[in-house]
């Protein structure tokens, strides 16, 4: 039988992201649907077959469904995980996971005395060419690892993700996704240190850091480094570099080079609907939700928290101008 899902949340982020690529999904059906926006929940209920409900509340506790998929704001994380796991249902939730380490400690631990199965939206972990950069790196000793996230100003005026408070900020935000590939490579980090700052926005209401730069020291003595901006004049770009012991790679999406001593090996993922990360990382989560097996969930919960962690700690740094020790 399928997997009846509830989608809490049908924003952008659902729609074009996730659910336009949900016809390849195998195994799951939408069953309900809810958000603020009623018209747009209807929009996607109907096109689905689904249920609308008015609040994630009800759809948690009156719903048919078998898992949720946590579609909300940064600012929006109120207690649908926690009745969740009160439900003992499991969750996929997208990045950024909170905007506190208390908030993310409460539902980690709810998690954990319920046992639900969990994953985040870290897609990135389920590209090919990073799946290929770890079996090549394998066990060798890292040195360094180099992040960056650049793109464009976000200029939509009273829009939430230009607010500090409702966001936590790029680093939170968007280059979240490098912050966990620091540790996918590193481990877990140590400390933390940052430098943030306010220097070419001029945009009404707009109050996070536009541009940053973090280094995270790692458990293993590995020391990483990220580049964040908001403030390209166009278009978008991200990616990380490695160097460990006898390999090097740089890695940016579909595409991963690789330096050896004797040889420079280049991987280019070609696009196919089946091969699309998003669609993986949700294969993953059904197919661990029938069948109990959660091997090929990449980030769990549990393992969220502690990215979640190396962000909020990059924003305490540059508040405070001090080095932050991470407690795992």
């Amino acid at each position: 039988m399928a997997v009846k899902l509830g989608v809490i949340g049908t924003g952008t982020v659902a729609q074009d992201y996730h659910l336009k690529r949900w016809h390849d999904l195998k195994g799951a059906q939408v069953t309900a649907v809810c958000d603020l926006d009623r018209a747009k929940a209807e929009a996607v209920g109907a096109r689905l077959g689904a249920k609308v409900y008015d609040s994630h509340r009800s759809l948690i506790e009156e719903a048919d469904v078998d898992a949720l998929y946590i579609f909300v704001p940064p600012f929006a994380h109120t207690d649908q995980e926690l009745l969740a796991c009160r439900r003992k249902l499991p969750f996929f939730v997208e990045k950024p996971i909170a905007l506190s380490m208390e908030k993310a400690r409460e539902i980690e631990a709810a998690v954990r005395e319920s046992g639900v199965i969990t994953s985040v939206g870290y897609n990135w972990r389920y590209m090919r060419t990073t799946n290929t950069a770890r079996e090549i790196v394998g066990n060798a000793k890292v040195g360094i690892i180099m992040g960056y996230w650049f793109n464009e100003l976000h200029t939509q005026k009273d829009h939430w993700w230009n607010k500090m408070a409702l966001s936590g900020g790029q680093m939170v935000e968007q280059a979240t996704h490098i912050v966990d590939l620091l540790r996918y490579f590193g481990g877990d980090a140590a400390s933390v240190y940052a430098r943030q700052a306010r220097r070419l926005v001029d945009v009404e209401d707009f109050d996070i850091y536009d541009v940053a730069n973090v280094t995270v020291e790692f458990e293993s003595g590995a020391v990483g480094t990220i580049s964040t901006g908001c403030v390209m004049p166009q278009g978008w770009k991200a990616g990380i570099e490695v160097q460990a012991d006898g390999v090097m790679f740089e890695l940016t999406p579909g595409k991963l080079r690789v330096t050896k001593p004797d040889v420079v090996e280049e991987y280019i993922t070609s696009w196919h609907p089946l091969q699309n990360e998003y669609l993986i990382e949700s294969q993953a989560f059904v197919d661990a939700v029938a069948s109990g097996d959660r091997t090929a969930i990449k980030s769990p919960y549990a393992d969220a928290v502690k990215t979640l962690a190396i962000s909020l700690a990059a924003n305490e740094s540059a508040r405070t101008g001090k080095v932050v020790a991470l407690r795992q």
